[in-house]
């Protein structure tokens, strides 16, 4: 029998129908959470737990500038590990660990979440972690740019049409896109390159990288020939990825793959007056009818040998991913994708809508996000991406390297 009785049985000890307030309890449940914007969604979800359970709920942000985990792991090495860890998968997926994690399917009903979507999450057969809605990324398209240039994008466009595309913006003295390769964050912006030239980034179950195919060289090759003919700037090597959103909404260039969460960003230089006014624009798919990016957040909870902690614990990621909260992030200004099947509230947003029909169309690509080592996979890409766009090393060997970095970490 699932352990959620244990979690009944504690609830108890709390006034029936919240008649009274409860009682605070001494135990504290601390949470690490990746990004400020965070609060409006799941603020809510922390103050109905505290009201119900007595425990209050400490957060802790987490330093994310760098793309790694470094306040959580730090946090761990101190023997101070959080009970909670929310953050962007690849960052939340080495935690995804029988041996850290704590198996909610112990102590939840999970039947309302999506089971292809949590599946990424399981390990032996049990979810050691939940998602949260995710966002999936489109192609944004600044229509002034094209109209100037006298390009329309057809449909269902193709890799040899985005470069028509870079040849007419080029000639009203814009780039195509942005690149950049400063640091590991947002590497699901150019990632998704590699979807349009069908490649496959591993072999069935994770055993090895494939990246070094046919499809996987002609990436980098179309990435580096669009660098070296000026239709994307060549200072990607050094561009972050901050700088490719502010790059796009300067106006410096046509199209890139953009999640819609992103917009609030184009919004704010609006406001701050760094740029005039929004740009006429619309979301298509990737080139070459290419699966989309997903930026997918995961909880996962610490396991400990204090049952009623763990079961509180279990009821705390409950409340961070219900229903509710799930409504309430689907309508924040993130708009990203429910993963429950209970959720059914949509924006009114016609981009939101466009990129729910690229994946409707075109599915989201695997990037391995939900593998224990993505993390240190992530790592492999962008100093091979500096050291290519500066031409110090060739896209073959850019792949070679990254293939072989890969394999041997799936293979450690």
């Amino acid at each position: 029998m699932k352990k959620i009785l244990l979690v009944l049985m504690v609830l108890l000890l709390v006034p029936i129908g919240l008649m009274a307030e409860p009682k605070p309890r001494d135990m504290i449940l601390t949470v690490v959470s990746s990004a400020p914007r965070d609060e409006p969604v799941l603020g809510p979800a922390y103050e109905a737990f505290t009201d119900l359970t007595g425990i209050e709920v400490e957060v802790i942000v987490a330093d994310i500038s760098t793309g790694s985990t470094i306040t959580i792991d730090t946090m761990i090495a101190a023997g101070e590990a959080p009970d909670v860890y929310t953050d962007y998968l690849p960052r939340t997926g080495k935690f995804v660990d029988p041996a850290y994690a704590l198996a909610l399917d112990d102590y939840l009903d999970l039947s309302a979440y999506n089971p292809a979507i949590i599946g990424q999450l399981k390990r032996e057969g049990k979810h050691y972690g939940m998602m949260r809605a995710a966002s999936a990324q489109g192609m944004w398209v600044n229509l002034d740019i094209l109209d100037e240039a006298g390009y329309t994008i057809p449909d269902n466009w193709t890799t040899d049409d985005f470069l028509d595309m870079a040849k007419a913006v080029k000639k009203i003295g814009k780039y195509a896109t942005i690149l950049f390769a400063a640091n590991q964050s947002g590497d699901y912006f150019y990632m998704n390159w590699f979807a349009s030239f069908n490649t496959q980034l591993y072999a069935e179950g994770y055993t090895e990288s494939t990246a070094d195919s046919p499809e996987g060289l002609a990436t980098l090759e179309f990435l580096q020939g669009m660098i070296d003919d000026g239709y994307i700037p060549r200072e990607s090597a050094v561009y972050s990825d901050d700088d490719y959103l502010r790059e796009m909404f300067l106006g410096n260039c046509a199209v890139g793959g953009l999640f819609v969460g992103h917009l609030p960003v184009l919004y704010n230089m609006v406001e701050q007056g760094t740029i005039e006014k929004a740009p006429n624009f619309k979301f298509v798919g990737f080139p070459g009818g290419a699966a989309a990016c997903s930026m997918p957040h995961a909880v996962v909870g610490k396991a400990s040998d204090d049952e009623e902690r763990n079961a509180m614990v279990a009821l705390l990621i409950s409340f961070m991913t219900s229903q509710e909260t799930q409504t309430r992030h689907v309508l924040s200004d993130s708009k990203p994708f429910p993963t429950r099947k209970d959720v059914t509230v949509e924006p009114d947003d016609v981009n939101w809508r466009a990129v729910k029909a690229v994946v409707a169309a075109n599915g989201t690509y695997d990037l391995g996000l939900a593998h224990p080592t993505y993390a240190e996979i992530r790592k492999q890409m962008f100093p091979l991406l500096q050291e290519m766009y500066v031409g110090d090393i060739t896209p073959a060997e850019a792949i070679k390297a990254y293939d072989d970095a890969v394999t041997a970490i799936l293979q450690e």
